[in-house]
């Protein structure tokens, strides 16, 4: 499953600018490290952060009919940056 970045700036106050980037293969890195796919700036921040991984969704959808429909709800939730 491919992996879609979105990057939202705010250079100046009621100014936003939206970048995005796609991802492919199973698994994203985010850190600050080279081999990331998603680096981050932030010296404070590890080498590699965090690893999303995709595991058996397809196996989740065919036993777990109600996964979908939480995923569905989960696209619209705003999240805070």
């Amino acid at each position: 499953m491919p992996f879609t970045i979105i990057i939202k700036s705010f250079p100046t106050p009621g100014q936003e600018q939206t970048q995005t980037k796609d991802v492919g293969g199973l698994t994203l890195r985010i850190g600050r490290g080279t081999a990331n796919e998603l680096q981050l700036e932030d010296r404070s921040i590890q080498l590699t952060r965090a690893v999303i991984q995709e595991v058996l969704t397809a196996h989740f959808f065919m036993t777990q009919p109600h996964y979908l429909k939480w995923m569905l709800k989960l696209k619209d939730v705003e999240m805070r940056t």
